[in-house]
């Protein structure tokens, strides 16, 4: 019996004498609900969410034509989110497929350092930046980004860290900046923020920066981070909107 098994990713039918024998399944992917590894096409009602923005995922990846790699950790990302929809989430995250997969992707694209830009992401999955945020946030609660390093608040914290130094600030601004944002973009406390984090990261700096009293402009933040003063003033006002803000006198 064991001379008739393989040890490699797809089924096939063995009997003596046969050559050339037929496939019984696909290779491994993480495009399909079942990793490749079933034997037809049967899906559970509980998978059906998961078909849905994989099937979203797959459309992008074969118009946007990024590396196979890259394709298969956006997979790894969705296929996290399971275990995480909770009760009546399986509606809520197919009505987001084509957020999730852009999200999905755009996180395995910045992890694989590829030249695929988010806007094209965004273009081709016809979603909006506030659509994209959202899904983004969603992925980072569930804990289905790649490594916890990789997860949103940390994202932001360092991208402020870096905006902080990139303006000359102190050691102070740099440490409540890095709170502030782990803060905001937490699992318990998500407030109706959406940005990219660079954008969200420049706003956190400006605030915290004004806040401790030192000259820094919107421009000159915006800047720091390669962004508009626009964008920085929408993102600050989505900010501050949910704060309440304690000044010592």
């Amino acid at each position: 019996m064991s001379d008739g098994i393989v040890d490699g990713p797809e089924w096939r039918v063995y009997e003596d004498g046969v050559k050339g024998l037929p496939r019984a399944s696909g290779p491994v992917t993480m495009l399909r609900h079942d990793q490749g590894i079933g034997v037809g096409n049967t899906v559970l009602e509980r998978d059906k969410w998961l078909v849905t923005i994989l099937m979203e995922l797959s459309s992008l990846c074969s118009r946007l034509n990024p590396p196979r790699v890259v394709c298969e950790s956006a997979g790894a990302i969705i296929h996290r989110l399971r275990g995480h929809t909770g009760r009546g989430g399986e509606q809520r995250l197919a009505t987001l497929k084509r957020a999730l997969a852009a999200a999905a992707l755009a996180e395995a694209v910045r992890l694989h350092n590829v030249g695929v830009s988010v806007g094209d992401i965004m273009a081709v999955a016809g979603v909006g930046e506030a659509e994209l945020w959202d899904a983004t946030v969603l992925l980072s609660s569930a804990g289905a980004l790649v490594h916890p390093r990789h997860s949103l608040p940390d994202r932001v914290a360092v991208l402020a860290a870096a905006t902080a130094a990139r303006l000359g600030l102190p050691p102070d601004v740099i440490l409540v900046s890095g709170r502030i944002a782990r803060q905001l973009f937490s699992h318990d406390f998500r407030p109706p923020v959406y940005a990219r984090p660079s954008v969200a990261a420049a706003a956190i700096v400006y605030l915290v920066a004004r806040l401790h009293g030192y000259r820094v402009t919107q421009e000159e933040a915006a800047r720091a981070m390669h962004t508009t003063e626009a964008r920085l003033r929408a993102t600050l006002w989505r900010i501050t909107s949910g704060m309440v803000i304690m000044v010592e006198v």
